[in-house]
């Protein structure tokens, strides 16, 4: 079996912001315009069940969102926040590289 990831591309989702939790982000749905930078992968199953695992155990929730990359729209699942957190640690770029 495969356990290779492949990049798919950067793009973007919107209605939700991204926090800085100090090593990693978190993402939390916004009802405004927000928008975040993702990178997508294609992973094997097995791979993505441990990532679900892990997620999972440590506050955040799978989620089926579209992604606008190079134009397209595709389904990706992405990991969200279950708690609202204080806009001090609100990252207003959206994008984690650019913290």
């Amino acid at each position: 079996m495969d356990n290779t990831a492949k990049f798919i591309g950067s793009g973007f989702i919107c209605g939700y912001v991204m926090y800085n939790l100090g090593g990693y982000p978190a993402i939390y749905p916004n009802d405004e315009d927000g928008i975040v930078i993702v990178e997508v992968y294609k992973i094997p199953d097995n791979i993505y069940e441990q990532i679900d695992s892990l997620e999972c155990a440590y506050n955040y929730y799978g989620k089926e969102v579209d992604i606008l990359i190079e134009g397209k729209i595709i389904k990706a699942i992405v990991y969200i926040y279950k708690t609202k957190l204080p806009d001090t640690y609100l990252l207003e770029s959206g994008d984690w590289f650019k913290r």
